[in-house]
């Protein structure tokens, strides 16, 4: 061992240790409380019965992790949140939908939330075939947003359009893990090619905006398009890559024997956007 290694060895091995116990806690904590946006589109039955409620139900206690909504019914609305027998139940309730009436409800959700998202339900007592979406967790601080388009056609149901935004690590947008969780026979056939962007900043769930046209795209963003996934039937999962359309480096600092560098480079966005135009999320 070396005069210097022995004179300032535990030294700085002390301190990186210290550094790991303060600032570890603060990135995990960070990404922790970095809420996750679920959106969901879709008509009320064309049964001939208004509804009142609607109602979703996720595996697990996760009241905790459930924060914001967007309602969609009219007049004094609200939205309920309890845990029992092993399921975390919201109600979306409020004034009467006439029947094939397009709404939308949102979520902000804590991580992983949605992966545990189980069933849902009209006031009727109509079911809504769910959709799993999982991303592995972050575990290094994110400076990104990825927000997701999925059009799904349910055996028995009208269509449902459902979006997804999420914090990720800048250069290393993660695979999303589509599931179905729906009974024996739900096979989920989507409609058309999904769709993403990607942002610096996160769109708070009320100004929500999935349409495809590009004049109400964010500043800077650009949309993609993965393809359509095939059907996925009950119980099976789909892993599906969302690359980003270009190399993103953002400010970054470069410390070296005692020389910082200071690089920026500017995020490039290339892909034109897509034609066409998906129901928009109601502010």
């Amino acid at each position: 061992m070396n005069s210097i290694e022995a004179q300032f060895g535990p030294a700085l091995r002390a301190t990186a240790v210290l550094a790991l116990l303060v600032v570890g806690p603060l990135i995990g904590r960070a990404n922790a409380q970095t809420p996750q946006n679920w959106a969901i589109s879709l008509p009320t039955p064309n049964d001939g019965n208004s509804q009142t409620s609607f109602t979703v139900q996720f595996n697990g206690d996760v009241v905790g992790l459930i924060g914001a909504a967007q309602l969609a019914f009219p007049g004094e609305n609200s939205v309920s949140t309890s845990y029992q027998g092993g399921f975390t139940t919201v109600v979306f309730s409020g004034g009467a939908i006439a029947p094939a009436t397009s709404v939308n409800f949102g979520l902000s959700l804590g991580p992983g939330v949605l992966s545990a998202i189980s069933s849902a339900y009209w006031s009727d007592g109509t079911k809504v075939p769910v959709l799993q979406i999982r991303i592995d967790p972050v575990v290094a601080p994110t400076t990104s947003y990825e927000t997701v388009y999925l059009d799904y056609d349910p055996p028995g149901s009208s269509p449902v359009g459902q979006w997804y935004e999420f914090p990720y690590v800048s250069g290393n947008p993660p695979p999303l893990i589509l599931t179905n969780p729906n009974p024996s026979g739900d096979t989920l056939h989507f409609l058309g090619s999904g769709s993403y962007f990607f942002s610096d900043t996160q769109i708070p769930l009320q100004d929500l905006n999935p349409s495809l046209d590009e004049q109400d795209a964010p500043a800077g963003t650009t949309y993609q398009s993965f393809g359509a996934p095939p059907p996925l039937r009950s119980g099976h999962s789909e892993e599906i890559c969302t690359p980003e359309p270009a190399p993103v480096v953002r400010l970054a600092g470069l410390l070296v024997v005692g020389l910082v560098g200071l690089a920026w480079r500017r995020r490039r966005r290339t892909g034109a956007p897509m034609a066409g135009e998906r129901p928009l999320f109601a502010g």
